[in-house]
C-alpha cells in the first residue's frame, strides 16, 4: 500500500501550513515539525494524527 489515509491527511496538513504561513514557504520539513509540535501540544485535538519519527 503506497501510503495510508492518515499519511495523506498529514501531507495535506503540511501543504496547508506551507501555503498559509510565509515562514514555512520552501521549508516543508519545518512545516512538518510544526505539525508535530501541534500534535504534541494538543494530543486530544489530534488523537488520530500520528507522525512517523
Amino acid at each position: 500500500m503506497p501510503g495510508t489515509l492518515l499519511d495523506r491527511i498529514n501531507e495535506y496538513l503540511v501543504r496547508w501550513i506551507v501555503q498559509k504561513y510565509k515562514r514555512y514557504r520552501g521549508r516543508r520539513m519545518r512545516a512538518r515539525d510544526a505539525l508535530g509540535r501541534t500534535v504534541a501540544a494538543y494530543p486530544r485535538l489530534s488523537m488520530r494524527i500520528r507522525l512517523p519519527d
